[in-house]
């Protein structure tokens, strides 16, 4: 006689978390360790998602001009596009990891982020109190260091494993209701205008000519994408512009004329304003910056190949 075992176990318990993030794809860009045994000062942004959890020493961080300091053991969390000023000073050794990843669906992207800093950038990660997290944490870098086969696969199971973590130490409450044919068919249609506002870019994109060629009202545009981005669709296409124009000048295929035109800028000069009012560098100073972080990377490779060429006694 054979019993179907299938009736008689538990079946797992669905949450709003498990739900909102049975919606997300994660997608690692890249991760390792940064180390230095010198005092540093640098300005930077990234177009992804980053964590950084400090192993050694520590910083004064500016993001978004809010001040944070952060010492061994902390995680901060950056979100993209972000600007961050990182001192660090009064400490022998330098060391943390770091893990850049974004979403997909894109449109859910902003909510994810504003629930993955809800309370604060930084998260001071003690193993007593948050022995999960340590754990994870501790468990990436592990497998960094070991490099083992198979290894990234470990670290992308991780790395959902962290964020649940995260979002549970910032209080995540959002509902989620699958089921809810009226917000399906919202998420479908700003996940629409979000695809078309990626390709004109280089257009005005007003909200009135948006709603027109969506055949919606204005205030169902606005309404849909701050309830699903948290962002208005000015400020959302002001944003992915500002991520869009911060790559193709790292690039350093474009001038900063084409850049501009590709952004929707008929003005270089209201172009450049507009580039140092939001991240405080000129369009020419982001090329460059990222032109001489090119060339000292091909240097060490360079220093790299030719240690290893050296012949051995």
């Amino acid at each position: 006689m054979y019993f179907n075992t299938d009736k008689r176990t538990p079946k797992l318990h669905e949450d709003d978390l498990n739900r909102f993030l049975s919606l997300l794809t994660f997608r690692i860009r890249s991760v390792g360790f940064w180390r230095s045994n010198r005092d540093t000062q640098a300005n930077y942004t990234s177009d992804d998602i980053e964590f950084v959890y400090y192993t050694k020493g520590g910083s004064h961080s500016i993001i978004n001009n809010t001040e944070y300091q952060c010492s061994a053991g902390d995680l901060m969390i950056l979100p993209p596009a972000s600007l961050v000023t990182s001192i660090n000073r009064n400490y022998e050794q330098y060391e943390y990891l770091y893990i850049h990843f974004n979403v997909k669906p894109y449109h859910l992207e902003s909510l994810f982020v504003e629930h993955l800093i809800h309370k604060t950038h930084v998260l001071s990660i003690e193993e007593e109190k948050n022995p999960e997290l340590a754990w994870v944490l501790h468990a990436i870098m592990r497998e960094i260091r070991s490099a083992k086969k198979g290894y990234q696969s470990v670290i992308d199971g991780c790395l959902r494993n962290l964020c649940v973590y995260v979002l549970r130490l910032q209080d995540f409450r959002q509902t989620w209701d699958q089921s809810a044919p009226g917000l399906q068919a919202r998420r479908q249609f700003v996940s629409d205008v979000v695809k078309m506002i990626s390709l004109n870019l280089d257009q005005p994109l007003k909200t009135s000519q948006l709603a027109r060629q969506f055949h919606v009202s204005e205030s169902y545009l606005y309404k849909s994408f701050v309830s699903q981005l948290q962002l208005s669709p000015q400020q959302y296409i002001k944003q992915k512009r500002l991520t869009f124009a911060l790559q193709a000048l790292r690039s350093g295929d474009y001038t900063v004329s084409e850049v501009a035109q590709m952004v929707g800028f008929h003005s270089v000069q209201a172009f450049c304003s507009d580039i140092r009012q939001r991240t405080g560098m000129t369009p020419r100073q982001i090329a460059r910056e990222a032109a001489q972080e090119c060339l000292q990377g091909k240097r060490k490779e360079e220093i790299g190949c030719s240690m290893n060429e050296q012949p051995t006694s």
